[in-house]
Protein backbone atom coordinates (compact mmCIF):
# COMPACT_ATOMS: atom_id res chain seq x y z
CA UNK A 1 0.00 0.00 0.00
CA UNK A 2 2.60 2.42 1.09
CA UNK A 3 4.73 1.54 -2.38
CA UNK A 4 1.52 2.28 -4.39
CA UNK A 5 1.41 5.59 -3.05
CA UNK A 6 4.35 6.11 -3.01
CA UNK A 7 4.02 6.16 -6.88
CA UNK A 8 1.00 8.03 -7.31
CA UNK A 9 3.12 10.75 -5.80
CA UNK A 10 6.16 9.82 -8.48
CA UNK A 11 3.42 10.49 -10.98
CA UNK A 12 1.70 13.39 -9.55
CA UNK A 13 4.84 15.26 -9.67
CA UNK A 14 5.86 14.38 -12.81
CA UNK A 15 2.14 15.30 -14.16
CA UNK A 16 2.67 18.90 -12.56
CA UNK A 17 5.97 19.33 -14.49
CA UNK A 18 4.79 18.43 -17.78
CA UNK A 19 1.09 20.21 -17.37
CA UNK A 20 2.31 23.48 -18.28
CA UNK A 21 4.41 22.18 -21.38
CA UNK A 22 1.26 20.46 -22.99
CA UNK A 23 -0.65 23.43 -22.44
CA UNK A 24 1.71 25.63 -24.16
CA UNK A 25 1.52 22.83 -26.83
CA UNK A 26 -2.12 22.80 -26.89
CA UNK A 27 -2.57 26.42 -26.94
CA UNK A 28 -0.02 26.99 -30.04
CA UNK A 29 -2.23 24.12 -32.10
CA UNK A 30 -5.19 26.05 -31.23
CA UNK A 31 -3.49 28.91 -32.50
CA UNK A 32 -2.23 27.39 -35.28
CA UNK A 33 -5.36 26.33 -36.55
CA UNK A 34 -7.37 29.43 -35.99
CA UNK A 35 -4.99 30.65 -38.22
CA UNK A 36 -5.41 28.14 -40.94
CA UNK A 37 -9.27 28.45 -40.51
CA UNK A 38 -8.98 32.69 -40.98
CA UNK A 39 -10.90 34.20 -43.55
CA UNK A 40 -9.60 36.34 -46.36
CA UNK A 41 -11.28 38.71 -49.10
CA UNK A 42 -11.73 37.40 -52.99
CA UNK A 43 -12.20 39.98 -54.90
CA UNK A 44 -12.91 39.79 -58.58
CA UNK A 45 -14.37 40.64 -61.76
CA UNK A 46 -16.90 38.71 -64.04
CA UNK A 47 -16.58 38.94 -67.40
CA UNK A 48 -18.29 37.13 -70.71
CA UNK A 49 -15.52 35.56 -72.48
CA UNK A 50 -16.47 36.38 -76.04
CA UNK A 51 -17.32 40.28 -75.81
CA UNK A 52 -14.85 40.99 -72.53
CA UNK A 53 -17.99 42.62 -71.20
CA UNK A 54 -18.46 42.61 -67.35
CA UNK A 55 -21.36 40.55 -66.02
CA UNK A 56 -24.16 41.66 -64.01
CA UNK A 57 -25.86 39.57 -61.56
CA UNK A 58 -23.60 36.37 -61.67
CA UNK A 59 -23.77 34.10 -58.28
CA UNK A 60 -20.74 34.10 -56.44
CA UNK A 61 -20.92 31.45 -53.60
CA UNK A 62 -18.46 29.54 -50.79
CA UNK A 63 -21.15 27.43 -48.98
CA UNK A 64 -18.79 26.80 -46.49
CA UNK A 65 -17.72 29.83 -45.57
CA UNK A 66 -22.04 30.84 -45.55
CA UNK A 67 -20.83 33.59 -48.72
CA UNK A 68 -23.18 34.61 -51.18
CA UNK A 69 -22.35 37.70 -53.61
CA UNK A 70 -23.66 38.71 -56.62
CA UNK A 71 -21.93 40.65 -59.12
CA UNK A 72 -22.65 44.64 -59.77
CA UNK A 73 -22.58 46.39 -63.25
CA UNK A 74 -18.84 46.46 -63.62
CA UNK A 75 -19.09 42.69 -62.89
CA UNK A 76 -17.54 42.95 -59.51
CA UNK A 77 -17.84 40.74 -56.27
CA UNK A 78 -16.44 40.07 -53.27
CA UNK A 79 -16.29 37.16 -50.74
CA UNK A 80 -14.59 35.92 -47.71
CA UNK A 81 -13.12 32.61 -48.28
CA UNK A 82 -10.57 29.81 -46.30
CA UNK A 83 -7.93 28.27 -48.12
CA UNK A 84 -8.60 25.28 -49.83
CA UNK A 85 -12.56 25.66 -50.28
CA UNK A 86 -14.22 26.09 -53.63
CA UNK A 87 -16.17 29.23 -55.08
CA UNK A 88 -19.34 28.52 -57.10
CA UNK A 89 -19.63 30.70 -59.96
CA UNK A 90 -22.87 30.61 -62.04
CA UNK A 91 -24.73 32.17 -64.10
CA UNK A 92 -28.09 30.74 -66.43
CA UNK A 93 -26.87 30.45 -69.98
CA UNK A 94 -23.17 30.08 -69.21
CA UNK A 95 -20.54 27.11 -68.69
CA UNK A 96 -20.35 27.02 -64.86
CA UNK A 97 -17.24 27.55 -63.26
CA UNK A 98 -15.40 27.16 -60.00
CA UNK A 99 -11.91 28.64 -58.00
CA UNK A 100 -10.62 26.42 -55.70
CA UNK A 101 -9.01 28.91 -53.47
CA UNK A 102 -5.44 28.33 -52.51
CA UNK A 103 -2.16 29.82 -50.63
CA UNK A 104 -1.10 31.67 -54.11
CA UNK A 105 -4.30 32.25 -55.01
CA UNK A 106 -4.16 36.24 -55.42
CA UNK A 107 -6.59 38.44 -53.77
CA UNK A 108 -8.48 39.81 -56.89
CA UNK A 109 -8.71 37.85 -59.87
CA UNK A 110 -10.95 37.77 -63.35
CA UNK A 111 -12.87 34.44 -64.44
CA UNK A 112 -14.18 34.52 -67.82
CA UNK A 113 -18.04 32.87 -68.28
CA UNK A 114 -18.23 31.03 -71.74
CA UNK A 115 -21.66 31.41 -73.15
CA UNK A 116 -23.29 28.28 -74.11
CA UNK A 117 -24.34 27.34 -77.49
CA UNK A 118 -27.79 28.19 -77.24
CA UNK A 119 -29.41 30.44 -74.76
CA UNK A 120 -32.09 28.28 -73.90
CA UNK A 121 -29.44 25.43 -73.06
CA UNK A 122 -29.36 26.71 -69.27
CA UNK A 123 -33.93 25.63 -69.37
CA UNK A 124 -33.90 22.54 -71.66
CA UNK A 125 -33.26 18.94 -71.09
CA UNK A 126 -30.23 17.42 -72.81
CA UNK A 127 -29.95 14.23 -75.03
CA UNK A 128 -29.23 12.30 -72.13
CA UNK A 129 -32.25 13.56 -69.74
CA UNK A 130 -30.14 15.87 -67.45
CA UNK A 131 -30.32 19.49 -67.54
CA UNK A 132 -26.81 21.73 -67.18
CA UNK A 133 -29.13 23.11 -64.02
CA UNK A 134 -28.67 19.27 -62.92
CA UNK A 135 -25.09 18.59 -63.87
CA UNK A 136 -23.89 21.51 -62.24
CA UNK A 137 -25.84 21.08 -59.45
CA UNK A 138 -24.05 17.84 -58.86
CA UNK A 139 -20.61 19.29 -59.76
CA UNK A 140 -21.29 22.10 -57.05
CA UNK A 141 -22.44 19.41 -54.37
CA UNK A 142 -19.36 17.30 -54.69
CA UNK A 143 -17.19 20.23 -54.49
CA UNK A 144 -18.88 21.06 -51.47
CA UNK A 145 -18.98 18.02 -50.19
CA UNK A 146 -15.04 17.67 -50.31
CA UNK A 147 -14.46 20.86 -48.63
CA UNK A 148 -16.96 20.15 -45.86
CA UNK A 149 -16.68 16.26 -45.37
CA UNK A 150 -19.86 14.19 -45.52
CA UNK A 151 -22.64 14.20 -42.88
CA UNK A 152 -21.97 12.73 -39.74
CA UNK A 153 -25.08 10.37 -38.04
CA UNK A 154 -25.89 11.84 -34.70
CA UNK A 155 -25.81 8.40 -32.96
CA UNK A 156 -23.95 5.26 -33.88
CA UNK A 157 -23.49 2.05 -32.89
CA UNK A 158 -21.53 1.47 -29.48
CA UNK A 159 -18.17 0.11 -29.56
CA UNK A 160 -19.10 -2.81 -26.77
CA UNK A 161 -22.44 -3.76 -29.02
CA UNK A 162 -24.82 -2.95 -26.32
CA UNK A 163 -27.03 -0.11 -27.57
CA UNK A 164 -26.22 3.26 -29.19
CA UNK A 165 -23.20 5.74 -28.39
CA UNK A 166 -22.98 9.87 -28.24
CA UNK A 167 -20.15 11.69 -28.51
CA UNK A 168 -19.71 14.44 -26.03
CA UNK A 169 -16.36 15.27 -26.64
CA UNK A 170 -17.42 19.26 -27.13
CA UNK A 171 -14.75 19.93 -30.03
CA UNK A 172 -16.40 17.25 -32.11
CA UNK A 173 -19.91 18.95 -31.52
CA UNK A 174 -18.74 22.09 -32.65
CA UNK A 175 -17.57 20.66 -35.56
CA UNK A 176 -20.43 18.79 -36.30
CA UNK A 177 -22.84 21.95 -35.66
CA UNK A 178 -20.23 24.14 -38.15
CA UNK A 179 -20.86 21.29 -40.15
CA UNK A 180 -24.70 21.16 -40.31
CA UNK A 181 -25.13 24.98 -40.53
CA UNK A 182 -22.55 24.66 -43.32
CA UNK A 183 -25.00 22.11 -45.07
CA UNK A 184 -27.64 24.30 -44.59
CA UNK A 185 -26.49 26.98 -46.31
CA UNK A 186 -25.50 25.20 -48.92
CA UNK A 187 -28.98 23.75 -49.74
CA UNK A 188 -30.38 27.49 -49.68
CA UNK A 189 -27.76 28.82 -52.52
CA UNK A 190 -28.52 25.39 -54.15
CA UNK A 191 -32.39 27.22 -53.97
CA UNK A 192 -31.10 30.45 -55.71
CA UNK A 193 -29.41 28.81 -58.05
CA UNK A 194 -32.79 26.89 -59.14
CA UNK A 195 -34.64 29.96 -59.28
CA UNK A 196 -31.86 31.07 -61.12
CA UNK A 197 -32.42 28.72 -63.55
CA UNK A 198 -36.13 28.51 -63.16
CA UNK A 199 -36.38 32.13 -63.85
CA UNK A 200 -33.35 33.52 -65.84
CA UNK A 201 -32.85 37.32 -67.13
CA UNK A 202 -33.02 36.57 -71.01
CA UNK A 203 -36.17 34.14 -70.13
CA UNK A 204 -37.51 37.48 -68.52
CA UNK A 205 -36.87 40.09 -71.06
CA UNK A 206 -38.05 37.30 -73.43
CA UNK A 207 -41.44 37.32 -72.15
CA UNK A 208 -41.85 41.08 -71.19
CA UNK A 209 -39.87 43.45 -73.55
CA UNK A 210 -38.61 44.91 -70.65
CA UNK A 211 -34.64 45.48 -70.54
CA UNK A 212 -32.37 47.12 -68.54
CA UNK A 213 -33.04 48.75 -65.58
CA UNK A 214 -36.50 48.25 -65.80
CA UNK A 215 -35.80 44.28 -66.26
CA UNK A 216 -33.68 44.87 -63.28
CA UNK A 217 -36.86 46.49 -61.02
CA UNK A 218 -38.83 43.89 -62.35
CA UNK A 219 -36.88 40.70 -61.06
CA UNK A 220 -36.47 42.04 -58.18
CA UNK A 221 -39.93 42.65 -57.27
CA UNK A 222 -41.30 39.81 -58.44
CA UNK A 223 -38.92 36.79 -58.29
CA UNK A 224 -40.67 33.68 -57.46
CA UNK A 225 -40.42 31.95 -54.06
CA UNK A 226 -38.43 27.92 -54.49
CA UNK A 227 -41.26 26.79 -53.11
CA UNK A 228 -43.72 28.04 -55.67
CA UNK A 229 -41.11 27.13 -58.65
CA UNK A 230 -41.28 23.40 -57.16
CA UNK A 231 -45.12 23.53 -57.17
CA UNK A 232 -45.20 25.10 -60.96
CA UNK A 233 -42.74 23.11 -62.85
CA UNK A 234 -42.95 24.01 -66.44
CA UNK A 235 -42.16 27.01 -68.35
CA UNK A 236 -45.58 27.51 -69.32
CA UNK A 237 -46.91 27.91 -65.42
CA UNK A 238 -43.10 30.59 -66.05
CA UNK A 239 -44.98 32.40 -68.54
CA UNK A 240 -48.23 33.10 -67.32
CA UNK A 241 -46.87 34.12 -63.76
CA UNK A 242 -44.44 36.74 -65.54
CA UNK A 243 -47.27 37.65 -67.66
CA UNK A 244 -49.55 37.88 -64.35
CA UNK A 245 -47.01 40.30 -62.63
CA UNK A 246 -46.17 42.22 -65.81
CA UNK A 247 -49.45 43.86 -65.79
CA UNK A 248 -49.35 45.04 -62.23
CA UNK A 249 -45.45 46.02 -62.54
CA UNK A 250 -47.30 48.49 -65.61
CA UNK A 251 -49.95 49.23 -63.68
CA UNK A 252 -47.69 50.55 -60.99
CA UNK A 253 -45.57 52.29 -63.80
CA UNK A 254 -48.39 54.56 -64.96
CA UNK A 255 -49.21 55.75 -61.26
Amino acid sequence: MALALYFICIIGEHMKKILPACCAVLFLLLVAGHAAAQKRSLKGFIKDSATQQPMANVLVSDAFANELARTDSKGYFKVAVREGQTVFIDAPAYHYDTIRVATMTPDTVTVYLAHLPNELAAVTVTTKGVSKYQQDSVKRRQAFVDDAGPKTPSVGKSNSGAGIALNLDPIFRKKERDRKSAYKQFDEIEETNYIDYRFPRDLVSSYTGLKGDDLSDFIEKFRPSYKWLRAHNTEEDVFYYVNDKLKDFMKKRRQ
